[in-house]
């Protein structure tokens, strides 16, 4: 469209151009046509001219507002997927706190009991009656235990004086 006007209007100030003045007296008669004429020329171009302009910022409007909708949907689909980030990542935190909760308990049940002292004693008392020269029977029943672990405890004690 654009350029059928252009066409147009070039073709009617071309023919303004080349009028020749015939007569001296007519010059100005003709002058003041041709110049209506370059006026009306001028005034159609003009008119054309900015609804052309309107015509391409109606275009460049609506390209600018498709764009801006375009825009619009990607973000909403972008803050949709870091809305399903955020979620699986409360999931996980609340997985590994649960991880972290159970490691703590673990951590804090008691370790296996060493030898307590009580046990210790009970040893040492076994062994100093046994140097003694007490029996194992007479051990058991002065320390009220029982002879089978009289008996174990004194082998062990034997067994370890030997190795050093």
């Amino acid at each position: 469209m654009l350029k059928s006007l252009k066409k147009r209007e070039f073709k009617k100030l071309t023919r303004i151009k080349n009028v020749k003045i015939k007569n001296k007296k007519k010059t100005k008669i003709q002058t003041e046509k041709l110049i209506l004429k370059c006026r009306s020329v001028v005034k159609t171009m003009i008119k054309n001219f900015f609804f052309l302009k309107k015509q391409v910022n109606k275009k460049e409007l609506n390209k600018l507002a498709d764009a801006v909708m375009d825009l619009k949907d990607i973000a909403e689909r972008i803050f949709q997927r870091i809305d399903n980030k955020i979620s699986e990542l409360k999931e996980i935190e609340k997985r590994l706190d649960e991880k972290i909760k159970k490691l703590e308990k673990l951590s804090t049940k008691e370790e296996p009991p060493k030898i307590s002292k009580m046990a210790y004693d009970k040893r040492n008392e076994i062994v100093k009656l046994l140097n003694t020269g007490m029996e194992l029977k007479d051990i058991s029943k002065t320390l009220n235990i029982p002879l089978g672990e009289v008996e174990l405890i004194v082998n062990l004690y034997k067994i370890k004086t030997k190795e050093k």
